[in-house]
């Protein structure tokens, strides 16, 4: 589904740095070295098998 919306790889990278960043300021203290490697690692795990997907189905995105 991404893939029709022009979601490439590379946007994962940009999208976790930006939610982490979102984490860090909504939770203030409670953004603990421990929360934040644990949300790194779901959002790592959701983005790879997000690409995996994509990549299996061989959707590609045609912009015209």
């Amino acid at each position: 589904r991404h893939v029709s919306y022009g979601v490439e790889p590379e946007h994962y990278e940009l999208v976790g740095a930006s939610l982490l960043y979102t984490l860090d300021k909504g939770l203030g203290p409670a953004w603990t070295p421990e929360v934040r490697d644990a949300w790194r690692k779901m959002y790592n795990l959701v983005a790879d098998t997000m690409i995996e997907a994509a990549e299996a189905t061989g959707e590609h995105v045609i912009i015209s």
